[in-house]
């Protein structure tokens, strides 16, 4: 039997009961006003018949007796006349009990009634105005009249014990009518309640054996089966669901074989890459390691899988250091390379993070799943690094000395206490003068650039006033602003807090600044600088020329090293000016840009934290 047929019979069955126990109610109902209606409408209606017909032979008795001691004409008159009023009465009392025989023997007894009553009438015809009062005590006449009496009170006992009988009876019948009804309705609330209870329990219990089945499908249990009673509704669901777990089952079998196959060849591509490889989840734990970071920690992978990356740390202090800033990414501090002792010597490996995220499309989102840790070992890249470093180093150093002569001597030689040179040899000694100049400030760059990377430069942090910063810059570069006559404008509010700075090192990137500004610019234009406060807690720093501007595409790359703009007209410089500029700011907590448009001039900023 179908779902929907079921469903419709137990509607039906308790709308059935309902209208049942109404009908049955209602019969009951009738019947008991059926049976109340006629004991009031007959036996009720003799009664009164009765009384009324006891009453006028009281009143003829009393009548005689109160006229019995007159003689007078007039008092018989009165007396006949209300004798005949009785006796009309009467009569017609008596003519409707006659109409209203209901009981068994009623009949007779009425009819012996008006036997009485026609020998009584008879008898009170032939009474005179001079009436004895002893007559009324006559033999016959009390025998006529005890024996109305005694009709009169059959009649009235057949009708009372008639209603006491058929009251009995409609209180029995209510009483059966009252256990019927309550044994029908209990049968029928039995009925209902059964189906209400049993009714939903029918339909859930198949989806709630689904909805379980569903969700230890969910947790990957494929042995999950529904087995629904034969001509049941659910059977096309049984049937659907157990081919799908089937396939399902088949497809994990496939695919788990895969998928290892795959795990294993990707664990053999890992233990064969040349750089230590650390695999954790986006809970930190430790999923899997190669061969070489296995060597570098120290581990064995078997005995840390899955161990959190908090516990590893506390027994590992270099694996404490490579994963102290996951997940929050890679900081400017994790491009230092790491010293690690491998194979017995001092190696140099570079850090690499990277998070793995999956496409969720569910809700389409990317879904982080874990992070991966690189160690590439750099220890020839780093030794290659330090030789060049230390080259430069010595090279800036054995040409700087010979430079600081050349120098000195051009001053002499420009010296005219040294004697007088005519004007074809001032200009060239003005020639090698100021290539020597160049010559250097390129080595000064060398060095500084050859310190900063050998690590061997110390800031000096401290609370510093931008006053004094902006005055020592444009001390030294008092000169060369004269010589091109370059105006020069300040522009910095009273309310500039001090920085967190080393303010020689901060003095000698505005300089660097104040100097490219004045080298790129014409003469009798105009250079400012100006101090803001435009971001929260830093303090940003501007130098704005007049000259021809930079190309958008260089913007980045000029603070690389060795990196030059050309530009027609303008002497070039050593292209590590501002690549120390940067290093320098960057140490200090701030960064440095420029905003430039070719043929609208340039701007660089910088920015320093407030003290």
């Amino acid at each position: 039997m179908k779902l929907k047929t079921k469903l419709a019979l137990g509607v039906t069955i308790q709308y059935v009961a309902i209208v049942a126990v109404c009908i049955l109610g209602g019969v009951f109902i009738n019947n008991l006003g059926k049976e109340a209606s006629e004991v009031i409408k007959d036996n009720q209606q003799s009664l009164d018949y009765v009384q009324s017909m006891q009453g006028d032979v009281i009143k003829i008795q009393n009548t005689l007796i109160g006229y019995s001691s007159k003689s007078s004409d007039a008092s018989n008159a009165n007396m006949s006349a209300l004798i005949k009023g009785y006796l009309s009465d009467f009569e017609k009392n008596l003519e409707l009990e006659n109409k209203n025989i209901t009981e068994p023997g009623e009949k007779s007894a009425v009819e012996k009634l008006r036997q009485d009553f026609d020998e009584y009438r008879h008898i009170l015809s032939q009474v005179s105005g001079n009436i004895d009062p002893g007559y009324y005590y006559d033999k016959s006449f009390l025998n006529n009249s005890n024996g109305l009496r005694n009709e009169l009170n059959q009649v009235y006992t057949l009708n009372r014990d008639a209603i006491l009988r058929k009251n009995t009876k409609a209180i029995h019948t209510g009483n059966v009518f009252l256990n019927i009804i309550t044994i029908v309705g209990t049968f029928l609330f039995v009925i209902g309640f059964s189906f209400t209870y049993n009714f939903p329990r029918y339909i859930t219990s198949p989806v709630k054996e689904l909805t379980e089945k569903i969700q230890a499908v969910g947790e990957r249990d494929f042995t999950q089966r529904l087995k629904f009673p034969e001509g049941s509704e659910f059977r096309k669901v049984e049937d659907s669901f157990n081919l799908m777990v089937k396939q399902l089952q088949e497809f994990e079998k496939s695919s788990l074989a895969e998928i290892m196959a795959q795990k294993q060849r990707i664990e053999e591509i890992v233990k064969q890459v040349d750089a230590g490889i650390i695999l954790l989840d986006s809970d930190h734990k430790i999923m899997l390691t190669n061969p070489m970071a296995d060597q570098l920690l120290g581990i064995n992978l078997e005995d840390v899988r899955n161990l959190s990356s908090n516990d590893m740390a506390n027994r590992n202090d270099l694996f404490r250091e490579i994963i102290k800033n996951i997940p929050y990414g890679v900081n400017e501090k994790d491009k230092t390379p790491l010293r690690i002792t491998y194979n017995g010597e001092e190696s140099y490996f570079m850090k690499d993070v990277r998070s793995i995220s999956v496409h969720n499309q569910a809700d389409n989102n990317d879904e982080l799943v874990g992070y991966v840790v690189f160690l590439t070992n750099i220890t020839e890249y780093k030794k290659t690094d330090i030789a060049r470093t230390n080259f430069m180093a010595t090279i800036s150093h054995e040409l700087k000395t010979p430079l600081s002569s050349i120098d000195l001597s051009l001053k002499l030689l420009m010296d005219d206490r040294i004697g007088a040179l005519n004007k074809e040899q001032n200009r060239l000694v003005n020639n090698v003068f100021e290539d020597s100049r160049r010559l250097l400030n390129y080595v000064n760059d060398l060095l500084d650039y050859t310190r900063i990377e050998s690590g061997k430069v110390e800031l000096q942090i401290v609370s510093t006033d931008s006053n004094k910063v902006i005055q020592y810059a444009v001390e030294a570069m008092q000169t060369t602003l004269e010589q091109k006559q370059i105006q020069l404008q300040i522009i910095k509010p009273d309310n500039i807090p001090p920085i967190l700075a080393d303010a020689e090192k901060t003095a000698w990137v505005l300089t660097n600044l104040i100097s490219n500004g004045a080298r790129h610019s014409s003469e009798n234009s105009k250079l400012t600088i100006s101090v803001t406060l435009d971001a929260p807690g830093f303090v940003t720093f501007s130098v704005e020329d007049q000259g021809s501007g930079i190309d958008s595409k260089y913007h980045d790359r000029i603070f690389e090293r060795f990196v030059q703009v050309s530009k027609a007209g303008s002497p070039g410089g050593s292209g590590l000016g501002l690549a120390i500029a940067k290093d320098f700011i960057e140490a200090q907590g701030g960064k440095i840009w420029v905003e430039s448009e070719l043929g609208e001039g340039s701007k660089f900023k910088f920015t320093l934290p407030v003290a």
